[in-house]
């Protein structure tokens, strides 16, 4: 995902080619997620990473502070689920759990 991740962030114009090879650089240094890293450098924020990420996946973005949970449908889904996934189980809609994800790359959990 760094790779792509890093291009998202480049067509966007949120970080210059030399931000990205600083940052690409620390990351094979030091280890971890490439968007981690350019926070770190203060190169991008983690709000202008989840709105690009929002945009080029086409779901909605949200803060935490702002998502209502309804009780009953926290209970649909396992706690084990929840946490191995990093997500948030936010309404039911017909037959479909909509839910809030950490990374929406993430999909070993």
């Amino acid at each position: 995902m760094s790779a792509k991740l890093g291009e998202m962030l480049l067509n966007n114009k949120v970080i210059t080619e030399s931000q990205l090879t600083d940052a690409v650089e620390k990351q094979k240094a030091i280890g971890g997620e490439l968007g981690t890293i350019l926070c770190r450098l203060r190169y991008v924020t983690e709000e202008q990473i989840g709105r690009v990420m929002s945009e080029h996946l086409k779901m909605p973005l949200f803060k935490l502070a702002d998502l209502v949970v309804h009780p009953s449908v926290s209970m649909l889904v396992d706690v084990e689920v929840l946490q191995k996934h990093l997500i948030l189980p936010i309404r039911r809609v017909e037959d479909k759990l909509i839910v809030a994800v950490v990374d929406p790359f993430n999909l070993d959990g």
